[in-house]
């Protein structure tokens, strides 16, 4: 089974992160909040969501799903990211995120233009 790495445990990323675990792909979350991952890590979800922590803790406890501040290599990453008031997308982030998936998980170095 493909390792899935969901980058960004929000509204978007941790429901879809737990509903992967719960169908059987091994998934690791990834946040850069300290607060989030506390929380993740003991068993509450840091935001309210309908059903949403019985999925995740169903995704924890099955041991499918894991929450890190650190990327691994994967098979899939899937980069989470909520638009930002007024529907104006901040592609800093993302740029941010694939970076340091090169750096770190890809070993490629990304030239600046």
């Amino acid at each position: 089974m493909e390792k899935i790495c969901v980058i960004g445990l929000g509204y978007i990323g941790l429901p879809t992160a737990s509903i992967l675990a719960n169908n059987g792909y091994d998934v690791l979350g990834i946040d850069i909040n300290d607060k989030v991952i506390d929380k993740l890590k003991n068993g509450s979800p840091h935001i309210e969501e309908p059903d949403l922590k019985g999925i995740f803790i169903s995704a924890i406890n099955s041991g499918k799903l894991r929450v890190s501040k650190k990327v691994e290599k994967s098979d899939v990453f899937i980069i989470s990211r909520l638009f930002k008031k007024y529907m104006v997308y901040n592609t800093k982030f993302v740029l941010l995120v694939v970076k340091d998936l090169f750096k770190r998980v890809l070993s490629y170095k990304i030239k600046k233009n």
